[in-house]
């Protein structure tokens, strides 16, 4: 039960050291950014060891205010140990949406987040990934388009 809670406490620190720096706009600068729309499917990236992996986001097209699934199908030789997902607007502030990538067991990473409404009729969305990994960690950019349902 101590180790339990041990672990819990590391993975807090970890996460609030990771959202410090995005908070800082310290990785915006080093993250790859990559041509690819999340509406029409999954997306490749480039992991440090050379290894591609594939994020699916769903469902599509993205919908604002609506559970999203994320997903990262990675090769287990990628050792993908963990990573963060952050959702900000490009033309208009937004917060800062962080949510956290848990490891599963097939080598990639999976996890939950929700994109805010907004009150215009189209919004620009920055998508900005952590990814943590033995060969550390790695920053991936892709920006899309969300509409407003009913419109």
């Amino acid at each position: 039960m101590k180790q339990t809670w041990l672990w819990a406490i590391a993975a807090l620190l970890a996460a609030l050291a990771a959202w410090h720096a995005l908070q800082q706009g310290e990785v915006g600068a080093t993250a790859t950014l990559y041509a690819c729309d999340l509406n029409q499917g999954p997306c490749a990236l480039r992991l440090p060891g050379g290894q591609v992996a594939r994020l699916v986001v769903e469902p599509r097209p993205l919908p604002v205010v609506t559970p999203l699934t994320l997903r990262l199908q990675a090769p287990a030789v990628a050792g993908l140990s963990g990573g963060l997902a952050q959702f900000t607007g490009v033309d208009m502030e937004m917060g800062r949406n962080l949510f956290v990538l848990e490891a599963e067991g097939s080598g990639g990473l999976t996890g939950n987040a929700m994109l805010p409404i907004c009150t215009d009729e189209r919004m620009a969305w920055r998508l900005l990934l952590k990814l943590d990994s033995p060969a550390g960690s790695s920053y991936h950019q892709l920006e899309f388009r969300s509409v407003r349902p009913g419109r």
